[in-house]
Formats: C-alpha cells, structure tokens, sequence
C-alpha cells in the first residue's frame, strides 16, 4: 500500500516507517490520564445507580418490584461494562508504553551492531 508522507515523500509499505516513540510514550500517559477519568466518572455513576436501586420507601408494588428485578440485571451488566473498558484503556495505554521502550531498545540494538561492523571494516 503505497502513500505520502507529510514531506510529500513516498512510501512503500516494506521499505521503512518512522516511529516517534516520544509520541508513544506521551500517547500512553494520555490513556492511563483517560483510564483514571473514565473510572473515577463510572465509579460516581455506579453510586448514583446504586442509590436508585434502594426499595422506594413503602413500594411494595409487585410492578416495581419486578421492574427494580429487571433493572438490576441490566445495571450489573452496565457496570462490568464500565470495569472493562477502564481495563482495557490503561491497557492501551501499557501497551503503547511497551511499545516505544520495545522500539527504542531495538533502534539501540541495531545502532551498536551498526557501529560494531563499521569499526571492523575499518581495521
């Protein structure tokens, strides 16, 4: 799949790309920032729901009763939802950090290999 880069350059998928793991690490310290937000804003939503499920006073109702039944399912299913895309967030967020620290420690590899065979040819 060809295209061109922001320089106007073109690009062949198999001949190169580049990695600006500064942007990886940043972007993994946007995730885990997102991940904190969303969970503390569904943990706040899971009190509200929570206090919405209290018995109405003396509403004993039949009616009620089976509607809070009902809602009670969905709402647990609701808050496992919120668990795990907390969860998988700061996943991202992790793995977008493995992902430069992986990146950097090859380029660093490749570098000193580079530098090894240089110094060879030239004694």
């Amino acid at each position: 799949m060809a295209g061109t880069t922001s320089q106007g350059e073109d690009r062949v998928a198999g001949k190169g790309f580049d990695v600006d793991t500064d942007v990886l690490k940043a972007q993994s310290k946007a995730f885990a920032k997102l991940s904190e937000t969303f969970d503390s804003k569904a943990k706040a939503f899971d009190k509200t729901l929570k206090g919405l499920e209290e018995p109405w006073g003396d509403d004993q109702i039949e009616l009620v009763s089976e509607l809070l039944l009902g809602y009670g399912a969905v709402s647990e299913g609701i808050r496992g939802a919120f668990d795990s895309l907390t969860n998988r967030l700061k996943g991202i967020g992790d793995g977008l950090e493995y992902m430069a620290k992986e990146h950097d420690t090859t380029d660093e590899a490749h570098y000193d290999e580079l530098m090894k065979a240089a110094q060879q040819k030239n004694s």
